[in-house]
């Protein structure tokens, strides 16, 4: 019977399965492969030899020969047993593949899903794995996986695979012939402090026999290898031999650490291992500082402090790799002696200064020595106010108070005695000039703007000094103005204080021409022979009679409706010329009518009524 058939398996095409992957400790490991007999149905491995970690290739086919062969799409059963009477453990691959010497089942040209638990093909009441055949194809050829797991180090395996159908078994056998070894890592102490020495020691222990293991270790913390070392240690011909190395703990940074240690045996005589992991701390080392302040400074109105922070106890290879920063301050900014400097705020900085703790940070005294100061001739423009001569002292400090001299507000050049004194600074004396030169005044301009109206209009002018004071001194000229047009009228400041620049200008007016007001009224009447035209008035802002408006175009005589254009040109210059439509209307008259008929005797003669 068929395996698809038992199961309702149909053959369907997918992708190719992907290999188990299982990440194990890379050890180095020998499977070494013995000859297959051959018969007709044969199993074979795609290497001579593996390592825990490596997945295996097995590979059935059928060759030339007497024997039963595989058949196409059936059924095959897997095992890998060990033939060296060593326990079976219950593997590394739990719930990802078959473990220990568990079977597994593969149909011929199934494939498309990695191993997993499919239906109870031994009957045993358990699924049985079932895994793909990675060729996809029936061909009576299945290639199948199995991962070599840790325990098989060292071990004698024997791979069989047996037809379900076709009743075809056959076999290999691979064996490794090293020592297994295990490597187990201690430390002589779990936590030390940063620059401190701790000593890592690598037992390294036979499986079996009392020769000693010999080969040579290598330790690595945080996966970097701290060296190899090749001198061992405790050989008393037990098969348990030690390698030590020992690390200045500045090369483990502050923190916890993961250490541990790789056994490479001699080839052929000792197969590697590697320990577990240990877990060491480093803690920050503890340390001081020291600020050196200069010996003296100049005052400049701060407490900063100049000098150099230091620190105590730093290891060798972290010197430039640590440095100290904060601030340092005298108790005031005033002259003195031996003044008390005080550092705060202290932060190690550097590449290495993850490995330090600051406790504290010793202070100093030093000196604060009088300033000189700067008395310089002043020079500037009016502003009303008072000045003496500069004077130039700390950044933001004002000394003027301390600067005893006779200080000029008007304008002119004066030369003036001078006296300084205050405690943070040299006493000082002398003479310097004080110049104040003319303000310029603010002169405001306001021209007037508007349309004729018959009233006298005038521009505004002003003159402000630099106090807000009124000044007098400000003509203006050629104002009012009545009629419209623009207007260009002169001013002239002349201060009469001696603190400010006389000046002239001028300002702009102008006046609009307005509109006058246009009153017509057409004609309207009856044709009689007579020339009539309308009437109308031309009137002024002030309420006057305008010459200017132009009847004439409005006179008719015959009998009509009629839309003239009135045009008024203004010969005053304060109006505008203007154009007004009028109607006016003629009406047709009546003619008289006088009739006489005639009256006389039949003469054949046609007769017409007298007209």
């Amino acid at each position: 019977m068929k395996f698809k058939k038992l199961f309702s398996l149909k053959k369907r095409n997918s992708r190719k399965p992907r290999a188990n992957a299982f990440v194990l400790e890379s050890l180095e490991p020998r499977l070494l492969l013995s000859a297959t007999p051959m018969t007709a149905a044969v199993v074979t491995t795609d290497h001579v030899d593996y390592a825990p970690g490596e997945t295996a290739v097995i590979t059935t086919s059928n060759t030339n020969g007497d024997g039963l062969q595989f058949g196409a799409g059936e059924l095959v059963r897997f095992q890998v047993s060990r033939t060296d009477g060593m326990a079976e453990y219950s593997g590394s691959t739990s719930g990802v593949g078959p473990t220990g010497n568990e079977a597994w089942y593969v149909t011929d040209g199934i494939g498309g899903f990695t191993a997993h638990l499919g239906s109870d093909v031994s009957g045993d009441g358990v699924a049985d794995w079932i895994a793909p055949d990675n060729d996809l194809t029936v061909n009576s050829s299945i290639s199948t996986t199995w991962f070599v797991e840790e325990q098989y180090r060292n071990s004698s395996l024997l791979v069989t695979a047996v037809g379900q159908e076709s009743g075809a078994m056959v076999t290999q056998a691979f064996t490794d012939a090293g020592t297994n070894t295990t490597t187990v890592l201690t430390a002589t102490a779990a936590t030390t402090v940063y620059g401190t020495n701790v000593d890592f020691t690598a037992t390294v222990t036979a499986a079996a026999g009392t020769v000693d293991p010999t080969g040579s270790v290598e330790f690595f913390v945080d996966g970097i290898s701290l060296g190899i070392e090749t001198v061992s240690s405790g050989g008393g011909a037990d098969g348990v031999v030690q390698f030590k190395t020992n690390a200045f703990t500045f090369t483990l940074t502050s923190g916890v650490h993961s250490v541990h240690a790789v056994f490479t045996g001699t080839a052929g005589s000792f197969n590697d291992s590697t320990s577990a992991n240990i877990s060491h701390e480093v803690t920050q080392k503890h340390i001081t500082g020291r600020f050196t302040a200069d010996v003296s400074k100049v005052y400049d109105g701060t407490t900063v402090a100049p000098g150099v922070a230091t620190l105590n106890n730093v290891e060798l290879i972290d010197l430039g790799n640590v440095g100290l920063t904060g601030s340092a301050n005298f108790d005031t900014a005033n002259v003195g002696v031996n003044k008390v400097v005080t550092f705060t705020g202290g932060i190690l900085t550097g590449s290495a200064a993850g490995n330090y703790i600051l406790d504290s940070v010793t202070g100093d005294q030093a000196d604060i020595t009088p300033a000189t100061v700067v008395v310089s001739d002043y020079t500037g423009v009016y502003d009303g106010l008072a000045h003496g001569a500069t004077i130039v002292g700390a950044p933001g400090e004002d000394l003027s108070g301390s600067l005893i001299m006779t200080k000029p507000t008007n304008v002119g050049s004066y030369t003036e005695s001078w006296t300084f004194a205050n405690p943070n600074y040299n006493p000082a004396s002398g003479t310097n000039s004080i110049t104040i030169t003319k303000a310029n005044a603010t002169i405001v301009t306001s021209g007037y703007h508007g349309v004729y109206d018959g009233a006298a209009h005038t521009a505004t002018v002003t003159a402000t000094g630099v106090l807000g004071e009124s000044l007098s001194g400000l003509v203006l000229n050629g104002t009012p103005h009545s009629n419209a047009g623009i207007y260009s009228d002169s001013w002239t400041f002349t201060d009469s204080t001696g603190n400010y620049n006389s000046t002239s200008g001028s300002v702009i007016s102008s006046i609009a021409k307005a509109n006058a007001t246009i009153s017509l009224t057409g004609y309207v009447g009856t044709y009689d022979g007579t020339a009539h035209q309308a009437t109308g008035t031309a009137t002024g802002v002030l309420g006057e009679s305008l010459a200017g408006l132009n009847l004439s175009v409005t006179s008719h005589t015959n009998a009509g409706a009629y839309l003239d254009t009135v045009t008024f040109t203004d010969v005053t210059g304060n109006y505008k010329n203007t154009v007004k439509n009028v109607s006016s209307s003629i009406a047709k008259a009546n003619a008289t009518i006088s009739l006489t008929g005639y009256v006389g005797t039949y003469d054949g003669t046609a007769r017409a009524w007298p007209g």
